[in-house]
């Protein structure tokens, strides 16, 4: 496109009553957040947006995109996959009111220790969240990385029934979700290289240790390459399984080529 802006604004200007719009950059590379942000802004009825493979140039665009995107009342499901026009600012404030479903998968702009406080702020009505970590923020020589607190990093969404999350190397943030006792659906993804028995030890500890009076489901996909299952990891995902039988929680765990 010799123009995107133009011809994002000529496009969306036709469209004025779309509800679900999905805009995502070609493999390996990005589009330019610029060239669409105001045109988005006309879409007030828009109840889904997917946005994958976003950049910036200008920083200001950080802070556009936000109010963009507050703005749309009627927005009830967000997708930001390896978007980078997202950070810590956002959680200044509350974003759309309607906002139930929320997706982040490898943004490189948040630090895991600022997720919880952004999120519980940004979208506190939340039903569904998925969370997938980026763990390859760029921090600048003699700076020390942020430090995830498992005391004070806590997530405070009242409404969560469904959570989806991936391993991050920095801790086991999973226990930041102990005070959502409104939680029913836990999936937790597991990488070939975690450590796995240490992060079913550390789901285990999570739903024994606090109580979570509605949850109804865990659900476990191992990525192909940690079969076999060692020793370790069959007694863990043993215990689970007896703890969830005596509370009448579903409970499975089966090979998946983890994305």
């Amino acid at each position: 496109m010799s123009n995107p802006s133009y011809n994002f604004s000529r496009l969306f200007s036709e469209l004025g009553g779309l509800q679900h719009l999905k805009i995502r950059g070609p493999q390996y590379s990005t589009i330019l957040v610029e060239c669409f942000i105001e045109p988005i802004s006309h879409l007030t009825l828009l109840e889904s947006l997917k946005l994958a493979r976003i950049s910036h140039e200008d920083c200001e665009a950080i802070k556009n995109l936000d109010t963009c995107i507050s703005n749309i009342q009627n927005l009830k499901q967000l997708v930001l996959n390896e978007v980078d026009v997202i950070n810590w600012s956002w959680g200044q404030h509350q974003g759309p009111p309607n906002l139930v479903k929320l997706t982040i998968r490898d943004c490189a702009q948040l630090c895991l220790p600022d997720l919880p406080w952004l999120i519980s702020n940004w979208a506190p009505n939340l039903t569904h969240l998925e969370l997938k970590p980026d763990e390859t923020l760029d921090i600048l020589p003699g700076v020390e990385p942020p430090v995830f607190d498992l005391e004070r990093n806590l997530f405070n969404l009242p409404n969560l029934t469904n959570l989806t999350i991936w391993p991050a190397n920095e801790c086991h943030y999973i226990h930041s979700f102990k005070y959502c006792k409104t939680l029913q659906h836990l999936k937790f993804y597991q990488f070939h290289n975690s450590n796995l028995s240490e992060e079913l030890s550390e789901i285990f500890n999570l739903i024994t240790l606090n109580e979570f009076p509605k949850l109804k489901s865990i659900s476990l996909p191992l990525d192909l390459k940690n079969y076999p299952l060692g020793a370790n990891v069959t007694f863990i995902l043993f215990q689970l399984n007896s703890f969830c039988n005596s509370k009448k929680i579903q409970f499975d765990y089966f090979k998946c080529d983890v994305p």
